[in-house]
């Protein structure tokens, strides 16, 4: 099931709609252990090296597995870098470690000491899928925060003031977006990642030690409970708002928007709605998704993890600056707006 399941989660919904003949058949023949080198061959077509261990780090066996089969297809040098950055080589046999040259470098930078960060010009190869927050119109001052334990007081008091100020604002919005586990079940799902973006600020929150007491905390559940701020959000079920309503510890979340449905409203003649497609037909720009399947549970993240988050939020509220303009009568989108807005409850 593993196999089957981790198959799906990268075909994604067309493969699912047409049935998993072809996954069985391709995972059909041989052994457990010929069914593992089959998994490891497509992840790393289909993802890359360090994707692919990083989607494989969730189980430990399967991550080992993975350095065994670089090793076994004359990959060596990449095994050993992979070995040495997700921490199994203590794992691992003595005599199958000598075999393997020292790792030379790094495979991708990490961001544990930090609690903003500015997105480079030029990034490594790990990272060069992810496009800079500047072509989405972000200007270089304003700050992209990483909120984790680590971060500082000063730091979190800023973000709580500045997210307290829309509260004051009768045409504020807050966009948001989550981050969960992966698709592929090898562990329990999990929120890790929120993600909360004003016009001026963004905030990536690490759910895996948030606080709940803290006045950061408070001011969100003031924002997503008040009915007068808007919240952008892409096709949020309940499912989804309850995973953002329990560590919050929401009663309820009012006038949440999902601007999937209203581009639906607006753009009847397009069948697809999600936010890379409204990215490209709406802003002529390329929303990369390479890290949409990334072990978001693992720390520290990626730079390029972050990047993707961030992006993630902050693109929402283009989109509806530019839905809004597309529509030329302001009656038309703002009923629109009311039909595809939610109140939830948690209660």
């Amino acid at each position: 099931m593993i196999f089957r399941r981790a198959f799906c989660s990268l075909v994604g919904n067309a493969a699912q709609r047409k049935g998993l003949a072809a996954v069985d058949t391709f995972m059909a023949a041989g052994s457990l252990i010929n069914k593992r080198q089959k998994l490891f061959g497509f992840l790393v077509a289909q993802m890359g090296y360090v994707r692919a261990a990083d989607m494989l780090s969730m189980n430990q066996d399967m991550l080992i597995g993975f350095v065994r089969f670089l090793a076994a297809t004359r990959r060596e040098k990449i095994a050993a870098q992979i070995a040495a950055e997700f921490k199994v080589r203590s794992l691992l046999p003595a005599e199958f470690l000598q075999a393997l040259p020292q790792p030379e470098r790094r495979i991708y930078r990490r961001t544990d000491k930090f609690s903003s960060f500015k997105l480079p010009r030029k990034v490594g190869e790990v990272e060069k899928a992810s496009f800079e927050l500047s072509s989405f119109g972000l200007k270089p001052e304003v700050n992209v925060h990483f909120i984790s334990s680590k971060t500082p007081a000063i730091v979190l008091e800023m973000a709580a003031a500045h997210l307290r100020s829309l509260l004051e604002d009768d045409q504020s919005a807050l966009a948001f977006d989550t981050e969960s586990m992966m698709p592929l079940e090898l562990a329990p799902s999990r929120l890790a990642i929120l993600q909360v973006a004003t016009t001026k600020a963004i905030y990536v929150i690490d759910m895996l030690s948030f606080d709940p007491s803290h006045h950061l905390s408070q001011a969100l559940v003031h924002l997503f409970e008040s009915p007068k701020v808007r919240k952008l959000c892409a096709g949020s079920g309940q499912a989804e708002m309850r995973s953002v309503a329990t560590p919050l510890k929401l009663q309820r979340a009012n006038n949440v928007l999902d601007l999937q449905k209203l581009y639906k409203k607006i753009s009847i003649f397009s069948r697809k709605s999600s936010v890379q497609h409204m990215t490209g037909d709406l802003l002529g720009l390329r929303l990369c998704k390479a890290e949409q399947i990334s072990n978001w549970l693992r720390r520290p993240l990626r730079l390029s993890q972050l990047h993707y988050a961030a992006a993630d939020a902050f693109v929402l509220h283009l989109l509806f600056d530019r839905l809004r303009d597309k529509v030329r009568k302001g009656d038309v989108f703002w009923s629109a707006v009311s039909a595809s807005s939610k109140d939830f409850s948690f209660a």
